[in-house]
């Protein structure tokens, strides 16, 4: 259901066209190499596979997204049966991030962002695993899903780094005084050495557009907004369930061998108050594991009740009620007349960008209007003299 809830527009609310990155990540695909001035090469090879296998339709250009997301969903119901959760817990953990809207919105359209949010989730879960079996050869896999993950992203490496911390600030620092930690690592760089030599080629000119796009694109807002809008965009609904989680890695008793984890969440915020980032979806990767221990938590809570499954039962659909009313933040899935009363009721913002106020979020806006500057392009082409 995750995955084909991005499919409703194409077919419903068919002016909801391409959004204008698919048309650049479309660009790349079909100009394969091993880097690009503004991401690593990943993603466009995954979209080239698609091109050639299902065209360039906005059904196939969406469906790796969407199945990226469905994935991560379904790997948040893994995590929490790692952490001892019964299955009403690993629905609840599972159903939170389904209907969080920036994870809806992230997933609802090609771009780095689906496949960053999975190979993070599979990262925590493998660490969970080799935790708990105490077993230093699982650090093989996560470093190729580290080397994966940082050849779709670079920023990547902003989780990386704060998992690395979290290890050592807590007593799981043992696990990275083994070999297998650091032939992980060699491994993750081995896989990221393309782009590596592709950067020193082209005098990392990555870095160059990073600091532009910061300076020049980013809007600068204060923490406390930046706090906020991760608590609205992850659904208001779901936020007791998120922070229980944090609550579980960094205070609990269960919690304890997993407490890098719990560090991990708090560096990579902040990281991004930092930043001072207008982008919710910047660090919507470490949601998945904070849902799966919130999950968990409010399992234990629950056992206490009288009626514990019946009060498990309640909060599944109590969460599926009301958190689907902001689906529509995420997923278009309201016609453009009712969408713009829809956030503006709300009083979500829909600025992310310098100099671009709109009535609609970019992320709906960007849709519009392509056929009609293709129109434009080729009537001037067709007046132009021999």
């Amino acid at each position: 259901a995750s995955g084909l809830i991005h499919l409703i527009p194409i077919f419903v609310f068919p002016e909801y066209g391409y959004f204008r990155d698919e048309f650049y990540y479309i660009a790349c695909a079909k100009r394969l190499a091993f880097g690009y001035v503004d991401h690593p090469p990943f993603a466009p090879f995954l979209l080239r596979l698609v091109l050639l296998t299902f065209g360039d339709s906005l059904l196939a250009v969406r469906l790796l997204p969407s199945l990226s997301g469905a994935m991560t969903v379904f790997l948040t119901g893994i995590i929490a049966r790692q952490l001892g959760a019964g299955k009403l817990a690993q629905s609840t953990a599972a159903l939170a991030l389904a209907l969080s809207p920036i994870f809806l919105g992230m997933n609802g359209f090609f771009s780095m962002n689906p496949f960053e949010s999975l190979f993070w989730a599979s990262c925590v879960s493998v660490i969970v695993r080799l935790v708990q079996q105490d077993n230093p050869r699982l650090w093989l896999p996560v470093g190729i899903l580290i080397g994966l993950g940082l050849l779709n992203k670079h920023t990547f490496i902003v989780y990386v780094v704060s998992g690395v911390v979290g290890l050592l600030i807590t007593p799981a620092r043992k696990h990275l005084a083994r070999k297998w930690f650091w032939l992980g690592m060699v491994v993750a760089g081995i896989i990221l050495l393309p782009n590596v030599i592709w950067q020193i080629q082209h005098q990392f000119v990555s870095l160059e557009f990073y600091r532009d796009a910061n300076a020049s694109k980013n809007i600068d807002i204060a923490p406390l907004r930046i706090i906020f809008n991760q608590i609205m965009f992850m659904n208001p609904v779901t936020f007791p369930l998120w922070l229980a989680g944090i609550v579980f890695y960094l205070f609990s008793r269960e919690g304890k061998p997993y407490r890098f984890i719990g560090w991990t969440y708090l560096l990579v915020l902040a990281a991004l108050l930092l930043a001072r980032s207008s982008r919710p979806d910047r660090i919507l990767a470490v949601y998945p594991m904070l849902f799966a221990a919130g999950g968990l938590a409010t399992e234990q809570l629950i056992r206490r009740f009288r009626f514990p499954r019946i009060a498990q039962a309640a909060i599944l659909v109590v969460l599926l009620v009301l958190g689907s009313s902001m689906a529509p933040i995420g997923v278009p899935l309201l016609p453009p007349s009712r969408a713009v009363g829809y956030f503006e009721k709300l009083g979500v913002s829909t600025q992310m960008e310098k100099g671009v106020n709109l009535s609609l979020p970019q992320w709906y806006a960007d849709r519009f209007g392509w056929e009609e500057m293709a129109a434009n392009v080729a009537k001037a082409l067709q007046g132009l003299p021999a």
